[in-house]
């Protein structure tokens, strides 16, 4: 019953760890492209600066415009005591009024009739400047596809040479193996041996350098399209 309880756990274990690795990414240069535009942090900030540059036509194109403003408020005052003179019809005029309640209102209108072609030339400059970032637009979108078809037709090239490395290194293995058992038996010389082993240490060699190129690549890859650092392509 201990070991059935335990073998159960085992399984349990096993099947929330493949649970928890991420589903592999099947990608085709096209979709790698469509990732890495979408996520593209420099493609965003070239965006960011052609909105600014968009505000700042309007700012300037708003500034040959008439300004209208208006304003009004209220304000109260202590009661004072009325100055006046008596008149000879026998009225007082008064001088100094008691007035507690203040009001205030105005209206102001501003329009540059002339500004020696400032105006004029601020908007030129933004709108220049506007066309200007949208082409660097263009031109990082463009930049940008290539890399991701650079890298990932880098991953496929590294991922293969991987492949056959590994074949080509287990047939040296099995060939090293099948030499000593005839070395054994004195079917061959040693350096018969020694040869097979000298080109296994080679292969060893290059597999290892080509898994390091497919991992380099993976993470540009990866780093391109946005995808996790633990996303299995």
């Amino acid at each position: 019953m201990k070991g059935h309880v335990t073998l159960v756990a085992l399984l349990v274990l096993a099947s929330a760890a493949a649970s928890a690795q991420p589903a592999p990414i099947r990608l085709t240069v096209a979709d790698a492209i469509t990732r890495g535009l979408e996520h593209s942090h420099r493609l965003a900030e070239v965006r960011a600066r052609e909105e600014g540059a968009r505000a700042a036509v309007d700012s300037a194109a708003a500034a040959t415009k008439p300004i209208v403003g208006a304003t009004a408020s209220y304000s109260r005052t202590n009661h004072v005591t009325e100055f006046s003179f008596p008149q000879p019809n026998g009225t007082r005029l008064v001088v100094y009024p008691d007035v507690p309640d203040n009001f205030i209102s105005r209206i102001a209108f501003q329009w540059p009739i002339y500004t020696a072609g400032r105006t004029d030339a601020l908007e030129r400059a933004a709108a220049a400047e506007a066309t200007a970032i949208a082409s660097d637009i263009d031109i990082a979108r463009a930049d940008l596809r290539f890399e991701i078809t650079r890298a990932y037709w880098a991953a496929v090239t590294a991922r293969e040479t991987l492949r056959v490395l590994e074949e080509s290194t287990a047939r040296v293995e099995s060939q090293l193996r099948d030499a000593r058992q005839r070395f054994d038996v004195g079917l061959i010389p040693p350096n018969e041996v020694t040869t097979l082993a000298a080109q296994r240490a080679r292969e060893r060699a290059q597999l290892i350098e080509a898994g390091n190129l497919r991992d380099a690549a993976l993470i540009d890859l990866r780093r391109l399209i946005g995808a996790d650092a633990d996303a299995v392509i």
